[in-house]
């Protein structure tokens, strides 16, 4: 606004004439901006279209109950975010569209649990009722886990993040109400108006499976501990190039241009010639596999004459450059670092909350195996040889509520046995069932979630 700068100037320069310390500055171009939102968006609508041609392919009538119900929970999350001012930065909407994949867990999780009364013999009032109070457990357990990722990411991490953490919140509030009270109310009407006297589900599994999975645990553990010390060995070899500028410091220019128009090759040709106070890199980043536009990344030092050396030779040897979209990030080396800290400890906080949680609900066994098992998972995901950045501390926080969200759901199936099961019968017997009982669930979500990334992806 008219008269910002100058009031900022005038504070900051006060009779103490106290030292400012630079720690970090971003700017993005009007246009650059608009397009990011525009993927963002279309990722979105795209995600929540193919959850709901999966849901109906499936679940058919009641497919189209839960999709009236997903369409409420996205409705009630956009709402709540207006009401209480919270912006909606790109990891936010990264954060909306994964709130969508949890809320269809919570649905599938339902129907399976029906399925199951069906098989029964139940008839359907009975069915219905029985599924969601059978299902409450597990779905409350696992979006309470989900908002302890979420609320402790808000209370340590900064700027954009903290967009994806409100609206992971605010989502997983949400979905509990859409999957728990709107479903439910939507089958009692469709039951009384007479919509409704039964329900045709497709069927993952003609026969009931009845897998061994317990008997594969010698192989299945070693194949883990060497994909385990690849990532500790690659990691190592790497060292602190596995970090990228939000960690170590430094500033970053991205141009999106024309495919063709400019070789990334071209521009570190030109980079590559310039004295720095530190080497720069280059990187060519396509929009999407079909895009005809690219990004061109420029990573180089936090010093100011690197920045202008730069700039200038690039204008001067690409003018197309003049009207690119473009957006710029500079972030201080004291400031990475402490971003690399707190990042750490809430990954920890993180892991710590749930298995705290898990210790009240279940028992601490349970919590120790369900630590050692997400542990292992964040772990295969950070030696994935991606550069890391602040955006993917959320992301492997996001993985970890997913992980423990499968386990829960089999934790609940093994309680639920244990309180009625043949006390002849074995601890490996009542686990090969239950996550026999819960493979269909644990597919199809993960098929959901996974028509949601892609649509991210691309």
């Amino acid at each position: 606004a008219p008269g910002e700068a100058e009031a900022l100037t005038k504070v900051l320069s006060n009779p103490l004439t106290n030292k400012l310390n630079f720690e970090s500055a971003s700017e993005i171009s009007a246009s650059l901006g608009h397009t990011a939102l525009l993927q963002g968006e279309y990722a979105g609508i795209t995600g929540l279209i193919l959850c709901f041609i999966m849901m109906i392919i499936y679940y058919r009538f009641a497919g189209l109950v839960a999709i009236m119900g997903l369409t409420i929970n996205a409705l009630l999350l956009l709402g709540a975010m207006s009401i209480f001012g919270f912006e909606l930065t790109l990891p936010g909407i990264a954060g909306i569209v994964l709130t969508l994949g949890v809320a269809v867990d919570s649905n599938v999780l339902i129907y399976e649990r029906l399925r199951e009364e069906k098989e029964m013999g139940r008839p359907f009032r009975v069915a219905i009722r029985n599924s969601f109070d059978k299902a409450f457990s597990a779905i409350f357990d696992s979006n309470i886990t989900s908002l302890i990722t979420a609320v402790i990411l808000y209370w340590m991490a900064t700027g954009t993040i903290k967009g994806f953490a409100v609206t992971l919140t605010v989502g997983v509030i949400t979905s509990m109400i859409g999957a728990i009270l709107v479903t439910r109310v939507l089958f009692y009407w469709a039951d009384t108006v007479g919509m409704m006297k039964d329900l045709k589900f497709l069927n993952l599994f003609k026969k009931k499976t009845n897998i061994d999975f317990m008997s594969q645990k010698i192989w299945s553990c070693s194949l883990s501990a060497i994909l385990l010390m690849i990532c500790i060995v690659f990691g190592a070899v790497k060292g602190k190039d596995c970090l990228g500028m939000d960690f170590t410091g430094g500033s970053s220019i991205s141009y999106l241009v024309n495919k063709g128009d400019i070789s990334f090759r071209e521009v570190e040709g030109v980079v590559n010639k310039l004295s720095l106070t530190q080497k720069a890199t280059v990187q060519e980043v396509a929009e999407s596999t079909e895009s005809s536009k690219v990004n061109i990344l420029i990573n180089f030092s936090d010093h100011a004459q690197d920045k202008e050396a730069i700039t200038t030779a690039l204008d001067k040897a690409f003018p197309v450059l003049d009207n690119a979209p473009f957006s710029e990030e500079t972030i201080g080396q004291s400031m990475g670092y402490d971003t690399l800290i707190t990042s750490a400890w809430a990954l920890f906080f993180g892991i710590l909350g749930i298995m705290v949680y898990l210790t009240v609900r279940f028992e601490w066994t349970f919590a120790i195996g369900a630590v050692i098992a997400l542990t292992h998972d964040v772990l295969l995901v950070l030696g994935s040889g991606t550069e890391l950045n602040v955006i993917h501390i959320g992301a492997l926080l996001t993985v970890a509520g997913y992980s423990i969200n499968d386990k829960i759901i089999v934790f609940d199936r093994i309680r639920e046995f244990l309180r009625f099961s043949d006390p002849n019968e074995s601890a490996s017997q009542i686990m090969n069932e239950a996550i026999n009982q819960t493979l269909s669930r644990t597919i199809l979500t993960s098929l959901s979630t996974l028509a949601v990334l892609v649509c991210l992806y691309f």
